[in-house]
């Protein structure tokens, strides 16, 4: 039987024909062997921005370094930060809503490019404490290409051909594109950090006046913790992994929450009233997050249909038996959270979008493993609080100024999955402003 650490290997570089791999299977019996091989592999540093593949590997040593460096992750992303960057998404919300103003009664458009360019903004700024204009016409460089590096990443690490530098040099017409852009990151995160250092030089000076910094680059770059504990270039590595999953996942899911909301009247108008007696015209704070409830059962079950991270890895700790056969301890597995959240024995007609499932009469019964949007344990996604309070703002800003509705069924989705899950068909809705 195939060792576990080679089986990890062939999930993340896409290799899944392991019978053409057998001839290698002596090659990866050792973990040592495969740790000093993987270290050495040429072509892609990260995968596309998550560290050496060493540190995928499920070894005492990487395992730990995942679960202390979440840790400290964790203690910035949890809810008093969230609530710091709340006024960041309120901003950016009303941005939103401005710009869309130019779409009103000219019929439907996809809106997945604004909800990019708004999230964009969102992410840029409470990640790198710098004010983002994408939606005003500024198309940030590093965000074009840092989104630009995670496509291309994405589509170079699950083929096995482009791995090798000189490969994807040689053959792939988006080489030049590639190292264009791993450069003018460079760039720009060796600015970010010299003009971090000058700033808390000057503050060092100026000791008697109090500044705050609430970006996440701020917090890690101040934290004690964090300096002594990596490197620049760790620093780099995990803002950059942060900054692809919460644009990808969180862009595509409020494009997909528009779509529904316009897709479904009567949801509409619930998510409307609740916005119009909760929220009214001010400004979302922390006390009316927590009780925008039809709001959240409604992104519940969008979650739940269109999860963020549809394919989740695990290894077996125990052996695990099943009703035909028995994994093994130490077995990698890959669960589709698409498929268990759309399984008919948890959910009644699971194809079909249902806010009211998530009420607590509906989901008293419900296995707590049906549902793993966001994954659970020390894996879990350590951002889904600032996730689901940027959705949230967005949702009651549009809502209470447009109405939406869209030409496009259930039917007619067409999904695939990417960084996060998306559709082909796009995202077309059409918007009237109502009245005051």
């Amino acid at each position: 039987m195939l060792n576990q650490e080679f089986l990890i290997i062939c999930i993340i570089i896409g290799i899944l024909l392991s019978y053409c791999l057998k001839p290698c299977y002596k090659f990866f019996v050792y973990q040592k062997t495969v740790i000093k091989f993987s270290k050495k592999l040429p072509g892609i540093p990260t995968l596309p921005f998550i560290g050496n593949l060493t540190f995928l590997l499920k070894n005492k040593k990487t395992d730990k370094t995942y679960r202390n460096d979440k840790k400290l992750i964790m203690s910035i992303i949890n809810s008093k930060y969230v609530f710091k960057f709340i006024d960041t998404f309120n901003y950016h919300a009303n941005v939103l809503v401005k710009v869309l103003e130019n779409k009103v009664d000219k019929g439907e458009f996809d809106v997945l490019n604004d909800m990019s360019h708004c999230i964009a903004d969102i992410v840029f700024e409470t990640l790198f404490g710098i004010p983002g204009k994408n939606q005003q016409g500024t198309i940030d460089k590093s965000v074009f290409h840092i989104e630009s590096l995670a496509e291309l990443g994405y589509q170079r690490g699950i083929n096995p051909l482009f791995h090798p530098d000189f490969l994807f040099k040689l053959f792939s017409k988006h080489s030049k594109q590639w190292y264009l852009a791993k450069t003018e990151i460079d760039l720009f995160f060796e600015n970010l950090f010299a003009a971090k250092t000058e700033s808390n030089s000057k503050r060092e000076d100026n000791e008697n006046k109090p500044q705050f910094n609430f970006s996440l680059f701020d917090q890690l770059f101040s934290s004690d913790e964090a300096t002594q504990k990596w490197t620049k270039d760790e620093i780099k590595t995990h803002l950059l992994t942060l900054y692809v999953t919460s644009h990808d996942t969180v862009h595509g899911l409020i494009s997909f929450s528009l779509l529904m909301i316009a897709m479904h009247q009567e949801v509409q108008d619930k998510i409307r009233e609740e916005v119009n007696e909760i929220v009214g015209d001010e400004l979302i704070n922390e006390n009316v997050l927590n009780n925008l409830t039809y709001i959240d059962m409604t992104l519940k079950e969008i979650i739940r249909l269109f999860p963020i991270t549809p394919l989740l890895g695990r290894v077996t700790n125990d052996d695990l038996k099943l009703t035909s056969y028995t994994l093994p301890k130490g077995c990698s597995i890959a669960l589709l959270a698409f498929g268990v959240q759309r399984n008919p024995n948890y959910w009644i007609e699971p194809d079909k979008f249902n806010p009211e499932r998530f009420t607590p009469e509906n989901s008293k019964n419900r296995p707590n493993y049906a549902y793993i949007p966001f994954s659970r344990g020390v894996r879990m996604c350590p951002g889904y609080k600032y996730g689901l309070a940027c959705l949230k703002i967005i949702i009651c800003h549009v809502i209470r100024n447009y109405e939406l509705s869209t030409s496009m069924k259930m039917s007619d989705l067409d999904l695939y999955m990417n960084i996060s899950i998306h559709n082909r068909t796009g995202y077309p809705i059409s918007i009237k402003k109502l009245k005051s």
